[in-house]
């Protein structure tokens, strides 16, 4: 009776000891894709819908549908909503781009 109840417990802890690792494993892995597509942005092309003046601090561009705060890769380039501009890094959140 009481072996019964050790093996009950071994097995328990292997269980978990598998579930963590394959959380781990996963977790590190949609990490990986993630900076993978953020890479992939890299060379694309964007539209400009606020105002990028970068010496002001603001401006926002939009590619493959989603909003990103953006400034350009000169401090005194100013680009007006509706340009199209091309992604050449990234830095932190922010894309960095140019005509």
């Amino acid at each position: 009776m009481t072996y019964e109840w050790i093996f009950i417990g071994l097995g328990a802890i292997c269980l978990g000891i598998i579930i963590y690792i394959f959380t781990v494993a996963l977790r590190k892995k949609s990490n990986k894709d993630a900076t993978i597509a953020l890479d992939g942005v890299i060379g694309e092309k964007c539209t400009v819908v606020e105002k990028i003046d970068s010496s002001a601090g603001c401006g926002q561009v939009k590619i493959n549908g989603q909003s990103w705060s953006a400034r350009a890769v000169d401090d005194n380039t100013v680009y007006d909503i509706g340009q199209t501009l091309r992604v050449v890094a990234i830095e932190g959140a922010k894309l960095i781009c140019k005509k």
